[in-house]
């Protein structure tokens, strides 16, 4: 069998070359970001020569983007099962696609699913990441919004989520306590490409995989130098500056904390912050300052955000302002 090679890929020939005799595709490094139609032509001397159309998506996948991803693990499928099945007409991976951009308010193209991994028998974890027009979506937006619709999630794509946030530390935690410390999950990723193949589509991404970590991250943490992170550390505008032992945040007006990640809100009855779930970590303390005209509201909620299904963790913490009218009379008598 030989493959021919069209003009249309013969003036592509600096981002794709093509093996005549396997018809392996390959692209080459810094191949621009865009859609590449491509069109090959396939003889082996006995029946008629074709030509094959294919189409290939590059995208940019920027250091942000991992560190902003969101992850699901779903059980009972393989990955190229999910890339090679259909549910309502639709690949599992469309409807996915689609399911993530109309959930978070987004465009399609905003979505990246950069990574589908088998991890074990029949368990598949997934990472992607989400582009505003000006930023990336946070981690505990991305998640918070699937965990809620988790059920209407399983129900369209058929099969069952595990996960809603790779936790590595639901299973490999008891260790962890066992050492008197706490547990995180790390990604860790690779330059080495990835090949999922499901016949009529194929993903080519990085390498992704996630491992349970003992220890306290934010009691470990170790500042290096501003120039030593690839994004500023500092968050909402604060100004990284080095000093001897690490780098340090100068925050912004009503911006508070190492990283200004603490900050003065205001609500008006129906209004909420969104920050990243509480990890658990040896003895962790929890401390809020506000002022209020209600009598009563919730303050700080961390855990569960929709219907629990089977197998779901039940743990949650709360701080409800309820005792405002008993204590106010207190104070007056």
């Amino acid at each position: 069998m030989k493959v021919s090679v069209p003009t249309r890929l013969r003036q592509k020939r600096g981002y794709f070359s093509l093996n005549q005799s396997s018809g392996a595709l390959t692209i080459g490094q810094n191949t621009p970001v865009g859609s590449y139609w491509l069109r090959v032509g396939v003889s082996d001397g006995v029946w008629p020569d074709v030509i094959s159309g294919v189409r290939v998506h590059v995208r940019e996948l920027e250091e942000e983007a991992i560190l902003s991803s969101g992850s699901l693990r779903f059980t009972g499928i393989t990955a190229r099962e999910f890339i090679d099945s259909h549910v309502r007409g639709k690949s599992r991976l469309e409807t996915l696609w689609d399911f993530l951009a109309e959930s978070l308010a987004v465009r399609p193209g905003s979505v990246n699913i950069f990574s589908i991994a088998d991890t074990g028998e029949k368990t598949l974890d997934i990472h992607f990441s989400v582009f505003t027009d000006t930023e990336y979506l946070q981690p505990e937006k991305l998640h918070g919004t699937l965990a809620a619709r988790k059920k209407e999630l399983q129900s369209i794509l058929r099969v069952n989520v595990s996960q809603v946030q790779v936790d590595e530390c639901a299973l490999g935690a008891a260790a962890c306590r066992a050492g008197g410390g706490g547990c995180l999950t790390q990604l860790s990723v690779s330059d080495t490409p990835t090949l999922l193949d499901g016949g009529s589509f194929s993903l080519v991404s990085l390498t992704a995989s996630t491992s349970a970590v003992c220890g306290c991250a934010a009691r470990e943490l170790v500042r290096q130098p501003c120039a030593s992170y690839p994004v500023n550390p500092c968050l909402h505008g604060g100004t990284c500056v080095d000093t001897q032992s690490g780098y340090r945040c100068r925050c912004p007006p009503q911006l508070q904390g190492p990283e200004c990640q603490q900050t003065k809100r205001s609500f008006h009855g129906n209004g909420y912050a969104w920050f990243p779930p509480v990890r658990p970590c040896y003895d962790s303390h929890l401390s809020v300052e506000f002022m209020t005209e209600e009598e009563d509201g919730l303050l700080l909620y961390a855990g569960p955000l929709a219907t629990l299904l089977p197998g779901d963790a039940e743990d949650y913490m709360a701080i409800d302002l309820d005792i405002l009218v008993k204590a106010t009379e207190v104070m007056r008598k």
